[in-house]
């Protein structure tokens, strides 16, 4: 790829700095529930897992926690991955790469409620803008064409009706933070 603004041959879409956003989702993690010293992280196999992986180890040993990594790969398999954050004794959950974890939002929700692990992530931006990337190419435009894009938005946003349910008290620094706080 000769740059992200023109990449040449038919490479377009979106480069997500997975390196960058483990240590700060693992911080934020983090500072929403200081106990947790062991995080639950629930990765899609596939040909980027590995790099996921150390990415997330490598910024958890910067925060003096460890990851517990938990493959998932279709949604008949949250139950058992639930069961074994429980017992790895997670205290939060991260979900890592692609669309998939919000496909399967609601039993995410409910199985993060039941267990008391705190989640995050919400990739439904990135997924529009892919979409923003397919209408044009549909219209007519050569891949080639399109630059490589960054996310345009990253949100932190804090439902306390929900962390109240895990038991959580945000520290007011985090709430500060929050791009959206919803009561």
């Amino acid at each position: 790829m000769a740059s992200l603004a023109q990449p040449g041959g038919n490479i377009t879409g979106i480069s997500v700095p997975l390196q960058e956003l483990a240590g700060k989702r693992l911080e934020i993690i983090k500072s929403a529930v200081p106990a947790a010293d062991r995080i639950a992280v629930f990765i899609v196999p596939g040909r980027t897992a590995a790099k996921v992986l150390r990415d997330h180890e490598a910024a958890a040993r910067v925060l003096g926690v460890a990851i517990h990594p938990i493959n998932v790969s279709n949604g008949s398999q949250f139950e058992e991955a639930f069961r074994d954050a429980a017992r790895a004794r997670a205290r939060a959950l991260l979900l890592t790469q692609g669309p998939f974890f919000g496909a399967h939002q609601e039993i995410i929700a409910a199985l993060a409620l039941k267990h008391r692990l705190y989640f995050g992530a919400n990739t439904l931006d990135a997924c529009r803008q892919l979409a923003r990337f397919a209408h044009r190419i549909l219209d007519g435009a050569k891949p080639a064409d399109l630059p490589v894009e960054e996310p345009t938005k990253y949100e932190l946003v804090i439902n306390l009706q929900t962390a109240k349910a895990l038991g959580l008290t945000i520290p007011q620094p985090l709430l500060l933070r929050a791009d959206r706080v919803i009561q």
